[in-house]
């Protein structure tokens, strides 16, 4: 790996999710300066239907990881349930290879070894927002989050409209500076800050 800063955005949606995660994409320009990873964290088949209907709502380049896929900016791919997975770089190309993809293996399981897999290679240069989660036994989340956390990333959770967070799940998240909770404009907002785009406006309803 490289001498130079790398940066990841991922967004982890589980059920509840997917509005979300097409509200922020779909307010991110063409030129979105960051490659983006989501991870599918519910059985819902096929993830094909899931890459179609992203690429109606964003102007950014929506595929699905198939074995291998390089990470570009401006540029988003969906990691199918239940995958193990390793990030790499080479001759400067980033990229991420499907290591395992086992239905029967618990979400929440699948999706900690992803995030400390995030944590390790980018470090301080991660991003995360979790979609859809809060209803989880978050707690199963706790080794991957204290990855990204003790690299220096940032973890977030996205509150839907509806969402009841009980005050144990409350406490956990907010119980240290680098995660917390916030809506989904406030997500959008920071995605743009920290990606060094202009100060975002929410447009108009």
């Amino acid at each position: 790996m490289g001498s130079h800063r790398l940066r990841v955005l991922l967004l982890a949606v589980s059920e509840g999710g997917p509005p979300i995660v097409h509200s922020i994409l779909s307010q991110l320009p063409a030129g979105f300066p960051i490659p983006i990873v989501i991870l599918q964290v519910f059985r819902s088949g096929p993830i094909d239907p899931i890459c179609n209907a992203l690429s109606r709502t964003t102007r950014l380049r929506v595929s699905c990881v198939e074995g291998y896929s390089e990470l570009r900016s401006g540029e988003a791919v969906i990691l199918p349930y239940a995958s193990e997975c390793r990030f790499g770089e080479s001759t400067g190309i980033l990229g991420v290879t499907i290591e395992d993809n086992t239905p029967d293996r618990s979400e929440l399981d699948t999706c900690a070894e992803v995030l400390a897999e995030v944590g390790r290679f980018f470090r301080d240069g991660t991003q995360v927002a979790f979609a859809g989660l809060l209803g989880k036994n978050l707690m199963s989340l706790r080794n991957g989050i204290r990855s990204i956390v003790e690299h220096g990333g940032t973890v977030l959770f996205v509150k839907e409209t509806r969402a009841i967070i009980s005050p144990e799940v409350r406490q956990y998240i907010e119980s240290d500076s680098q995660t917390g909770i916030v809506s989904p404009d406030e997500m959008v907002a920071r995605i743009h800050r920290w990606s060094g785009l202009t100060e975002y406006v929410k447009p108009p309803t």
